[in-house]
């Protein structure tokens, strides 16, 4: 706003500067010459003192972003691409930050996916150690934990299917 009056006022002294020049039949003085270099020196001084803008920002905004409005940017992004385990952890974060409790639901979803998608992995990796194809059960074990680290079940089996390995390794050495 400042650089819109400065820049106003500028132009105003040269239309000025102009009319008297004009005015003297297009002679320009001494004192009109140093009164159009004294505003110009003026106005840029007073550009100079204010720092550019960006469009997009408050007056009131902080140079940097908040780390709990970086959480929640980060946690939408990942929420949008169904990356709950990695949504999860961002949102609590903003939560603990903000205490903002509209991101609750996000965070009741983020779990309950979660949750489902453990046990899915779970009944598959089941479902492959019963058909004793053991390195995808363990596979399918590891892919449960990483949705859902306390699920016993999926604990339980690989270290079934673990041994179930071992043991197989043990008696094909014997074998040869």
């Amino acid at each position: 706003m400042k650089a819109t009056r400065a820049f106003t006022g500028i132009l105003l002294l040269l239309l000025v500067s102009a009319a008297l020049t004009a005015g003297c039949g297009g002679v320009k003085t001494a004192s009109t010459a140093a009164a159009e270099k004294a505003a110009a020196d003026k106005a840029a001084a007073e550009a100079k003192k204010q720092k550019p803008k960006s469009p997009v920002r408050r007056p009131d905004a902080p140079d940097e972003l908040s780390p709990a409005v970086v959480a929640l940017s980060e946690a939408r992004v990942a929420y949008s691409k169904r990356d709950y385990k990695t949504a999860l952890p961002l949102y609590q974060k903003y939560r603990e930050i903000s205490e903002d409790i509209s991101v609750d639901p996000e965070i009741a979803v983020c779990i309950q996916n979660l949750k489902q998608s453990a046990e899915f992995y779970y009944k598959l990796g089941v479902q492959l150690y019963l058909d004793e194809d053991y390195e995808s059960a363990v596979a399918n074990f590891n892919k449960a934990l990483e949705a859902d680290a306390t699920h016993k079940g999926a604990t339980d089996y690989k270290k079934r299917a673990e041994l179930k390995i071992q043991a197989l390794k043990k008696l094909e050495g014997s074998v040869k």
